[in-house]
């Protein structure tokens, strides 16, 4: 749960932290926007990246087969650990040490999103290791997350590939 105030800093850190960790996990996104007024922001990952999966193929499964498979499981997974990202990367540069308290407000919706992956294929008891190892994977790539989070800054909260 957030117990500090979330700044404009803090809102380019936390889409920075998915950008790199979508970057550092094979995959692409196209481009990231901040609204500042509300505190949202988004991130659009292109429809070329592996780890994409519709949810009408997801949602059109039988829940047998989906939790039977060990590779929807780890795919499950892969795809649970961006949505972490954000968070981790606040604590970051707050100074803040990884706990699971910090990754257990259902209320955010990159969190719904995440226990959703996990819920299609039974893995809901990964979402203190996922949380965790985001946390790990933004202090890998806290270089790049910070890099994005000045560029974001700079560029007026609108960010493209094509800009970096």
């Amino acid at each position: 749960m957030r117990h500090y105030e979330l700044t404009v800093e803090l809102l380019a850190w936390h889409e920075a932290g998915h950008a790199a960790l979508i970057e550092g996990m094979g995959d692409q996104w196209v481009d990231i926007r901040i609204d500042p007024k509300t505190g949202s922001g988004l991130i659009r990952a292109s429809t070329q990246s592996p780890t994409i999966i519709k949810p009408f193929d997801a949602d059109n499964a039988p829940r047998s087969v989906i939790g039977a498979s060990n590779e929807l499981k780890s795919m499950s997974r892969r795809m649970a650990i961006p949505y972490f990202a954000g968070i981790a990367a606040e604590l970051f540069y707050l100074g803040k040490p990884f706990t699971p308290e910090a990754f257990s407000d259902a209320k955010f919706h990159d969190f719904a999103v995440a226990r959703w992956l996990l819920s299609l294929t039974d893995s809901e008891a990964d979402y203190p290791y996922c949380a965790r190892v985001a946390f790990d994977l933004v202090m890998a790539y806290r270089t790049r997350i910070e890099r994005l989070a000045r560029q974001l800054l700079a560029s007026g909260m609108v960010l493209s590939t094509e800009e970096i």
